[in-house]
């Protein structure tokens, strides 16, 4: 839908914005913005679309049951490793409830690898993924290389 973005009225990554008659806060990663355009109003608004909704600002999972594990260890002295995961369930909202129960699952493995022979240097590289009907499916992945003390 489209909206107007009160950039003066930020919280965070939280955005006050006004759509279709209705006006909250949007978190950032749901809002795209537009290019400024001569005929907006003032400088303290944007243009924007707000993606995954219908006009209503509501919860829509809040009775929800989740299951999280995880371990890590060490096989090797310069590898280390993190296993995460969650299994999720939702009915709904009270005033809104899910016809079906829906599920998401959601995994992050990670790697970590400090050689020995390269003094405080470390890499790192996270793999992450989720499915089911709350967040759909996704999947991600982050390499990170890292220096610690003197170069």
């Amino acid at each position: 839908a489209a909206c107007t973005v009160y950039t003066d009225r930020k919280n965070g990554s939280w955005y006050w914005v006004s759509y279709n008659g209705v006006e909250g806060y949007a978190h950032s990663n749901y809002i795209t913005f537009t290019k400024p355009q001569p005929t907006q109003p003032a400088v303290n608004t944007r243009k924007g679309v707000v993606h995954n909704t219908d006009g209503t600002l509501e919860f829509r999972h809040n009775r929800i049951k989740g299951h999280h594990f995880g371990w890590q260890g060490s096989p090797l002295p310069s590898l280390q490793y993190r296993v995460l995961l969650s299994l999720t369930r939702s009915w709904g909202s009270y005033p809104l409830p899910t016809p079906e129960v829906e599920r998401n699952f959601n995994a992050l493995l990670e790697l970590t690898w400090s050689p020995a022979r390269l003094n405080g240097w470390r890499g790192r590289l996270g793999i992450g993924a989720d499915g089911g009907g709350l967040l759909g499916r996704s999947f991600g992945a982050m390499l990170t290389i890292s220096k610690t003390g003197w170069l």
